[in-house]
């Protein structure tokens, strides 16, 4: 178990704090001064009484006498066995064995009484991979040694090429090493078979191979009696060379063998010549020339034939020309009159009072007939970044002047403010005239009361766009008469053309429909009507089983009928009931016209029910008697 005091400087003994206040080595601690120096603390040594600091104490500790802290990780070996402890005392001993790749042995490292470990250097030899063939024709840089670990790299000379790997590593294989890589060989750079040219042949030691360094001389033929017909014209030599040490090229094009005081065609890239199309042209001929669209002369556009197949002056150049440069809106460019730009030439761009500069201010003309870097853009105004919630915000495609950022609210939602803001120039400064408005939500008014209707959401306040409310009209059964809901019964909160929060149906209403059947009675006289002007009397006779023959309902002034509730409670009564014997009668309502009654037998008795009911119409005939029947248990 660790001691406490190690980790919490409050426990720790009061002279073993006045020690490190004084920073006063104790005995026994090993002082370190640099890489590897120590020497052994004898006794006091002041050097004032300064207090100690945060590093003072964790070096102390970090070095308490008599421990060793984990060994740390070593490449060539690793511990027999697992170690999971921080700190070990004075001499303890750890065994290691050697890594694959390494002669194996196992050895020990002790914790000395310096607190420190002793080394473990020395005690895992690397395997060699063995030594290597030589490169011939190149050359090998081997990184220190042949053994586990290193590495060589191959170069061939110059006019040879490297076929294989061009480095090999001592790798681990099985439990043994061995070169990842087999060695390459260095083989010369051939060329081709050189040119062939017209009245005319080379010279050269092989006809067949032509290997790096070869050099090929040209000759032209002779006549009949050996007398010279052409002139070599060109370098009469050429040899075997590489630019990228992989292939074989010849240093240059072949001479040519001409007539005397002749000229073979001249030929210029991107260019036509304008003359006749001939094979030869005699001394001092002349030959125009004229180039491609897109590109534009260097030189004189017309040449002449010279001594030697040479024509002179030099021939011209077309090289590609750049058209005019981008044009900015609200900007221009100098010089402004060309059509036409050669390779190298700049442009520079310039502003118009307001606006500035977004890029290069200045453009030239590659030789690809391209202007690089990509043309500038002006910019007005400051980008727009405010957003407008519960809304959107419609940006133009420029920030120019003039240009203008409109504002739209969402359904349900009012536009405060200006809808629209316009880059203008103060001053020598644009910016935006309008900031952004809000969009404050809106609300319907509450809607007109129906009459002889409601709506069924019982508080109207604050109904905001898109929410809907039910329209139902009044239910008057007992006055013999229905209201129908004129239009739709369900509105909805929306916005008109001006932005106005409105209802989709101003004004529901509910209108009267013809008087209803009563269930008790009947009209005196059928109507086919179904609207009656107020003051109008309808006449009804009851049916059998009330007392009252006749009566009348009138359409009154707030449009509906007067009651004939009174008429249907005015029903004929069957009369009172005798209790059965052992048993009970049951009355749901009372005894008169349409009742029912229920009997039941005493417990043990049986079950005795007689279910008697009349309903209108009456029946022309109303029993007179109450048959029982007795069902036993």
């Amino acid at each position: 178990m660790r001691d406490p005091r190690r980790r919490d400087p409050k426990l720790w003994p009061r002279r073993l704090l006045r020690k490190v206040a004084e920073q006063e080595p104790l005995p026994g601690h090993v002082e370190r001064h640099g890489l590897g120096s120590t020497r052994l603390a004898r006794g006091p040594r002041r050097l004032g009484r300064s207090p100690a600091s945060p590093l003072t104490l964790k070096s102390l500790w970090s070095c308490y006498p008599g421990q060793c802290q984990s060994p740390v990780h070593l490449t060539f070996a690793m511990p027999t066995e697992l170690i999971d402890k921080d700190e070990f005392p004075v001499g303890t001993s750890l065994k290691y064995k050697c890594r694959l790749g390494y002669y194996r042995r196992v050895f020990s490292i002790t914790c000395l009484q310096n607190s420190v470990w002793s080394s473990p250097e020395n005690n895992c030899r690397r395997k060699s991979c063995g030594s290597l063939p030589e490169l011939i024709n190149g050359k090998m840089d081997i990184n220190k040694d042949t053994q586990f670990g290193s590495t060589v790299n191959y170069f061939c000379n110059e006019g040879y090429r490297l076929i294989g790997k061009s480095s090999a590593a001592c790798i681990i294989s099985g439990n043994s090493v061995t070169w990842d890589n087999d060695p390459p060989i260095c083989e010369s750079i051939p060329c081709e078979t050189p040119p062939a040219i017209t009245n005319g042949d080379f010279i050269s030691t092989n006809r067949e191979y032509f290997q790096y360094g070869t050099v090929v001389t040209y000759h032209c033929n002779l006549g009949e009696r050996r007398q010279k017909l052409f002139d070599l014209v060109g370098k009469p030599s050429i040899y075997c060379t590489s630019e990228d040490n992989q292939v074989g090229i010849w240093s240059g094009p072949p001479p040519q063998c001409i007539a005397p005081n002749k000229c073979t065609p001249p030929v210029i890239e991107n260019g036509i010549r304008m003359s006749e199309n001939k094979s030869l042209f005699s001394l001092r001929e002349s030959v125009s020339f004229r180039c491609q669209p897109g590109f534009a002369m260097k030189g004189p556009s017309t040449v002449e034939c010279q001594a030697q197949n040479k024509w002179g002056p030099k021939l011209p150049s077309c090289s590609r020309v750049c058209q005019p440069p981008p044009k900015v809106p609200h900007g221009k460019h100098t010089p402004s009159h060309k059509n036409n730009f050669s390779s190298g030439q700049e442009v520079f761009y310039s502003c118009e009072p307001g606006y500035d500069l977004r890029g290069a201010a200045s453009l030239h003309c590659t030789p690809q007939g391209d202007w690089s870097p990509s043309a500038p853009k002006l910019k007005s105004c400051a980008a727009f970044l405010d957003q407008l919630p519960n809304g959107h915000v419609l940006f133009p495609l420029n920030f120019h002047l003039g240009a203008k950022v409109s504002f739209t609210c969402d359904e349900g939602f009012q536009l405060k403010g200006s809808s629209a803001s316009y880059c203008i120039l103060v001053g020598t400064k644009s910016l935006w005239n309008n900031s952004v408005p809000v969009c404050e939500q809106i609300f319907c008014p509450n809607p007109l009361a129906i009459l002889n209707g409601n709506h069924t959401r019982t508080s109207l306040g604050g109904i905001s766009c898109g929410k809907e409310i039910s329209c139902t009209c009044d239910p008057h059964p007992d006055r013999g008469m229905t209201f129908n809901l004129f239009r739709e019964s369900t509105i909805h909160c929306t916005s008109d053309s001006q932005g106005n929060e409105v209802w989709s149906i101003p004004d529901p209403h509910c209108e009267l429909s013809a008087p209803k059947q009563f269930p008790f009675t009947k009209p005196t006289i059928l109507t086919g009507e179904s609207e009656f002007p107020v003051g109008t009397s309808l006449n009804y006779e009851c049916f059998l089983g009330y007392f009252e023959n006749m009566f009348s309902i009138t359409c009154l002034e707030n449009l509906v009928s007067s009651s004939a509730k009174i008429f249907r409670d005015m029903r004929k009564s069957c009369g009172k009931l005798p209790e059965p014997f052992n048993g009970m009668v049951y009355i749901n309502t009372d005894t008169r016209f349409g009742s029912t009654v229920n009997y039941s037998c005493n417990k043990g008795l049986g079950d005795l029910k007689t279910f008697h009911t009349i309903s209108s119409p009456v029946p022309s005939h109303l029993p007179s008697e109450i048959s029982l029947k007795l069902s036993l248990w």
